[in-house]
């Protein structure tokens, strides 16, 4: 299953939510971009450069255990949560071989767990295009706003804007997805929702 959304429409706790009821891993990818960007400010590269954080993510390696990211086999779950990851993150995303880099290793992740839960921006348009039930979260601006206690309305209208424009994948709903709007929902009613269309279109005994 692939859910993608903008910032603050609810996809990570949805998707981890999703993955425990219908006994699938989950796949944070936005959590992936936070892990190369933390690497690539610890290094000191120029994050407006595609090839430099190409360079400074060469040698680490990426992981997750308990849905929790790890780098290195370390847990890093909180450094990449900060302010300053996220805004990196959404810096890095820009650049098309930092995408097709990342691109590569979701794919090997989903395929090496025999499926997934996966979350993100361009899971069901460019990751997996093929997956069996795909998903696209919208939300009002002022509710979205409200979730990402760490970043402005500000800061979240300049990552909108990048994530929507930018020449490389940008952000849209799959033409064969599912557009929920989340603004008035509670989780465990989408939950309900979603579970209940997966078993009808992926198939299953529920």
């Amino acid at each position: 299953m692939a859910i993608d959304g903008l910032a603050g429409t609810g996809k990570s706790t949805l998707a981890r939510t999703l993955a425990t009821r219908l006994h699938l891993t989950f796949l944070d990818t936005g959590a992936t971009y936070r892990g190369v960007a933390l690497v690539a400010m610890e290094e000191g590269a120029d994050l407006s450069s595609g090839q430099a954080v190409v360079e400074a993510w060469k040698g680490h390696q990426l992981g997750f255990s308990d849905g929790l990211l790890t780098i290195d086999g370390v847990n890093r779950e909180a450094a990449i949560r900060s302010a300053a990851a996220s805004e990196s993150a959404s810096r890095i995303a820009v650049h098309p071989e930092v995408r097709r880099m990342l691109a590569d290793w979701q794919r090997g992740f989903v395929e090496e767990c025999g499926g997934a839960v996966a979350e993100g921006r361009d899971v069901g348009t460019v990751v997996l295009p093929g997956a069996g039930l795909k998903v696209f979260l919208v939300a009002r601006d002022e509710v979205r706003s409200s979730r990402r206690g760490e970043v402005t309305a500000a800061e979240l209208a300049r990552r909108d804007i990048r994530d929507a424009t930018r020449s490389a994948d940008p952000v849209r709903a799959a033409e064969d997805a599912v557009v929920l709007d989340t603004s008035e929902r509670e989780v465990e009613e989408l939950v309900e929702e979603l579970a209940g269309i997966y078993w009808l279109t992926v198939g299953g005994d529920g």
